[in-house]
């Protein structure tokens, strides 16, 4: 037996399957909306648990959201895991190759890993991209110093700090890499710079201390170390070097207490 339906039936009945299909999609693209909105005031608030709930309900709902995959990079990072980190932004640089906050979360992870190599060639994509991004001349700045390119790290900070003077961690790693070359007084003169505008900040006093190391100033050393611990009781690189310092000062039982 042949069964007839006819056109006209047959397409309104498409038109309102359609209809119920563009309502569901709409409903759940402003679901998403509202949770990447809720995920962004949870992520300005600190509350990163929350956020990262937030960004991976709406995740499912707008599974291609490059704002989203950024988003949810973002939060993980800010806590410390970097694997899935990674996994998110390398999707949404996938989805965007010019999304530069997700190919600088990437090189922040590299960077964890140690993939400096990866770390160099993406800093050099976003600098491409923007060549006035101080984080990614700072990142790259990093990079080169463990290939031991110490002129063209210390470039890459300067031209960091050039482009904004009020960011601190270029003159600190600036710092390190002068330091690195024994040019002590300008080394002093980055750590400085960066305590003009952050004076609590630990790892400039760490490495004010490593110059005082170098030099053979101990009881300065000591005290720059001490400056640090000040502000990071438990910050494990001046725990280590301080120790090591009054080990070779033959001072046993502070190196022990100090390690």
């Amino acid at each position: 037996k042949t069964i007839y339906i006819s056109v006209m039936s047959l397409r309104q009945r498409t038109k309102r399957v359609n209809a119920k299909v563009v309502e569901i999609y709409m409903s759940e693209i402003e679901n998403a909306k509202k949770l990447f909105f809720e995920a962004l005031e949870f992520l300005d608030s600190g509350d990163f648990q929350k956020a990262e709930l937030r960004l991976r309900d709406a995740l499912r709902l707008t599974p291609d959201s490059v704002s989203v995959l950024t988003n949810l990079a973002v939060v993980l990072l800010r806590r410390n895991e970097f694997c899935e980190a990674r996994e998110y932004a390398e999707k949404a640089v996938s989805a965007s190759n010019n999304n530069i906050e997700a190919l600088l979360i990437l090189s922040t992870c590299y960077n964890h890993d140690e993939n400096f190599s990866e770390v160099l060639s993406t800093c050099n994509k976003v600098i491409a991209i923007e060549p006035n991004n101080v984080a990614a001349l700072n990142n790259r700045g990093l990079a080169l110093e463990h290939f031991s390119r110490f002129a063209e790290a210390i470039d890459s900070y300067e031209r960091a700090t050039t482009l904004d003077p009020n960011y601190s961690e270029p003159y600190i790693n600036r710092g390190n890499a002068l330091r690195k070359l024994n040019r002590y007084d300008e080394a002093f003169a980055a750590y400085d710079k960066a305590l003009a505008l952050k004076p609590d900040l630990e790892s400039a006093w760490l490495g004010r201390g490593n110059v005082f190391y170098n030099l053979k100033r101990y009881d300065e050393a000591i005290a720059a170390y001490d400056r640090a611990l000040a502000l990071k009781s438990d910050y494990a690189d001046v725990l280590l070097v301080r120790g090591n310092l009054f080990y070779e000062l033959k001072r046993y039982d502070e190196a022990v207490r100090a390690y």
